[in-house]
C-alpha cells in the first residue's frame, strides 16, 4: 500500500455491535450473539460491514477537518466486504486514493482487505438536513426465507436515525455528511440482515448514487429483488429512495448442520 495514508486503527467490541444494531436495526445474531455466531460460517461474531464502512467515513471526515474541510456532499458511494471484520482484533483504515472524484478507503488486517469504500464528493459549507425520525430501531422478528421464495420479493423500510447513538459512534460525521444518506446506508444492512435474505445472509457489496424520484415518498426506502440465483446462493436487490437509487449484492448463507 505504497503512499496510502493511515487514518486510524480500531478494535471493535460487543458493546459497539449492540449499539450499531440499535442504530441500524440489523439485529442478525451473527453480529451480536456469540452462541449462534460460533455455529455459523465464520465461527465467531462478525462486525456489520456497513459499520466498518461508516467508521471509514468518520475517520476520513476527521482527516478532512484537519485540513480545513468540515462538510462534503457525496455524488455516489459504494462498499465491498470481501472478508469479515472480527471483534477484539485491531483493524487498520487506510486512505488509498485521495482524488475527490474517486476516493478509495480500505480496512485491513495486515495485507488482507476486509472492507473497501469508494465515493466521489464535493466540498460544501454546510448541509440543509431533512427531518428524520429520531429513534433507535427496536429488535423485531428476523425473517428466515428460503432462497427460492425470494424471487421478485418487494418491501419498504423507513429511514430512522438515533441522534445520540449516531453521535457516540461517529462523532466526526455529525455535520460532515447528509444524515439522510447515512440512514439510507444503515437501512441496507437492515434489509439484508433482517428481511432479505434475513437470518442466513451475507452482505457482499452495494452501490448508491444520486437520483431524484418525485414519485417516491421522503423518508422511505423501497427494495425489490431483481435477480436470484439459487445455484450460487446469490441475490441482487434494487433499492430506491426519493434522492438515491442503488443496488445490493448479497448471498444466502447455508444453514449450519444441526448437532445432536
Amino acid at each position: 500500500m505504497k503512499d496510502a495514508v493511515l487514518l486510524e486503527k480500531h478494535t471493535y467490541t460487543i458493546e459497539d455491535q449492540r449499539l450499531f444494531s440499535q442504530l441500524s436495526g440489523d439485529y442478525n445474531p451473527m453480529h451480536i450473539n456469540t452462541s449462534v455466531a460460533r455455529r455459523e460460517k465464520f465461527g465467531e461474531i462478525v462486525v456489520h460491514g456497513v459499520y466498518s464502512l461508516t467508521k471509514c467515513l468518520n475517520a476520513f471526515l476527521r482527516h478532512l477537518a484537519l485540513k480545513g474541510t468540515e462538510s462534503i456532499v457525496l455524488d455516489n458511494i459504494s462498499g465491498k466486504f470481501p472478508n469479515p471484520v472480527f471483534l477484539n482484533k485491531e483493524a487498520s483504515c487506510y486512505l488509498i486514493n485521495a482524488d475527490p472524484k474517486e476516493t478509495v478507503i480500505g480496512v485491513f488486517y495486515g495485507d488482507m482487505l476486509l472492507t473497501e469504500l469508494s465515493f466521489g464528493y464535493e466540498k460544501i459549507e454546510f448541509h440543509e438536513e431533512k427531518e428524520l425520525e429520531n429513534s433507535s430501531i427496536q429488535e423485531y422478528k428476523i425473517k428466515d426465507i428460503d432462497i427460492h421464495k425470494m424471487i421478485d420479493s418487494k418491501g419498504t423500510c423507513s429511514l430512522f436515525l438515533d441522534q445520540n447513538i449516531f453521535e457516540e459512534l461517529f462523532p466526526d460525521l455529525c455535520s460532515g455528511i447528509s444524515r439522510e444518506l447515512i440512514a439510507t446506508m444503515f437501512s441496507l444492512t437492515r434489509i439484508v440482515g433482517m428481511e432479505c435474505p434475513g437470518r442466513q445472509s451475507i452482505f457482499s457489496s452495494f452501490k448508491l448514487q444520486k437520483h431524484i424520484n418525485k414519485n417516491q415518498d421522503a423518508g422511505i426506502l423501497t427494495y425489490h429483488t431483481t435477480r436470484v440465483v439459487p445455484k450460487y446462493y446469490k441475490i441482487d436487490i434494487l433499492v430506491e429512495t426519493n434522492t438515491h437509487i442503488g443496488k445490493i449484492n448479497a448471498f444466502y448463507r447455508p444453514k449450519p448442520t444441526k448437532q445432536e
